[in-house]
C-alpha cells in the first residue's frame, strides 16, 4: 500500500484525531504493514499488549471467552485500531 493511502486511513483513526497531515506521514512511515491470516489471534483479553493494530483491509472479529464459550462482541473493519 502506498505511503498516502496509509495516511489516509490512519487519518480516519479516533485516537489520531487532530494529528496534522505531516504527524500522520511520519506515523505511516515508521509502521510496517502486515497480513494476519484469517482465524489467527492477535490479543487475548487480559494479556499486556506490546503493540496497536490499525486494520487496512477485512475485518477483525472481537470476542471473549466465559465459561469455556465463545460469545461474539461483533467486529471492527477499516480504520478500526
Amino acid at each position: 500500500m502506498a505511503l498516502d493511502d496509509d495516511i489516509r486511513v490512519l487519518s480516519t483513526v479516533r485516537l489520531f484525531e487532530g494529528f496534522t497531515n505531516e504527524q500522520l506521514r511520519l506515523l505511516a512511515f515508521g509502521a510496517e504493514s502486515i497480513d494476519i491470516p484469517a482465524g489467527a489471534e492477535i490479543y487475548r483479553e487480559g494479556e499486556i499488549a506490546e503493540t496497536a493494530y490499525v486494520v487496512i483491509t477485512g475485518r477483525v472479529r472481537l470476542y471473549r471467552q466465559r465459561n469455556g464459550e465463545v460469545v461474539s462482541l461483533g467486529s471492527a473493519g477499516t480504520g478500526a485500531m
